[in-house]
């Protein structure tokens, strides 16, 4: 990842992951079972920050709701996108921002048969300024620990796409000597890697759009999760 390489990291960020399926064959493909979780397509879908669906010619209009269903109960975060023969605007692809951003609409759509029910995505809210030397002690104990902050490890939780925006109090990027006594930040995590940084007022995803955090992933205990993410807001939100 590029934020490993402290040369690299310095001058480029990761703009989005971009992820196409084929319509005419993703029904199939995200429903194959694997013994040891989750398949190729569904992972493909749950890291990516925008899917376009090709081919939608070649599929029913019900074939094409269907797959965006599916779409949205791996990875309610990600913006879906129709085409055929490939044909996308440069814009939709390239300078996305996806990484510079946290879109405050999670899809909750209903429960498709075809795929595995354990993939999911789950939305943490966040009322106001936190104390981000705690919220990233919870990260890295979701992340590296592999286990609901406050809670033993269960050994099937697994978190594939961490984002969040937040408004935070005390943030340091990490290897700068740089403080923040107020910011908003966002937070892109893949697997057990995360990523904080602010995000500049002229973006103006500052204003009036919700704090939040969302993990997209298998096995994701929604309950323990909101549990322990207010027990968090309740020790780290500055009043």
């Amino acid at each position: 990842m590029l934020w490993t390489n402290e040369e690299l990291g310095s001058e480029i960020r990761l703009d989005g992951v971009v992820t196409m399926v084929d319509a005419k064959h993703i029904i199939r493909q995200m429903g194959e079972h694997r013994e040891d979780g989750m398949n190729d397509a569904q992972r493909q879908v749950a890291f990516a920050d925008r899917v376009v669906v090709n081919k939608t010619d070649l599929a029913t209009r019900e074939q094409v709701l269907e797959i965006d269903e599916m779409i949205s109960k791996i990875n309610g975060a990600a913006q879906i996108l129709h085409t055929q023969y490939g044909r996308v605007a440069i814009e939709d692809v390239l300078g996305i921002g996806a990484y510079a951003n946290v879109d405050p609409e999670i899809r909750q759509k209903s429960y498709v048969h075809t795929i595995d029910t354990s993939i999911g995505t789950v939305m943490l809210s966040a009322p106001g300024r936190l104390r981000w030397s705690l919220v990233d002690e919870w990260i890295q104990e979701l992340l590296w620990d592999g286990r609901v902050p406050g809670n033993e490890p269960n050994g099937e939780m697994q978190v594939m796409r961490l984002k969040a925006r937040l408004a935070v109090a005390g943030f340091v990027p990490v290897g700068s000597d740089q403080h923040y006594e107020r910011a908003t930040i966002v937070v892109q995590g893949v697997c057990e890697m995360y990523d904080a940084f602010v995000v500049p007022e002229a973006t103006g995803l500052t204003a009036d759009v919700p704090y939040k955090l969302v993990l997209i992933g298998r096995n994701l205990p929604e309950q323990l999760l909101q549990k322990s993410w207010a027990l968090l807001i309740e020790h780290s939100l500055i009043k």
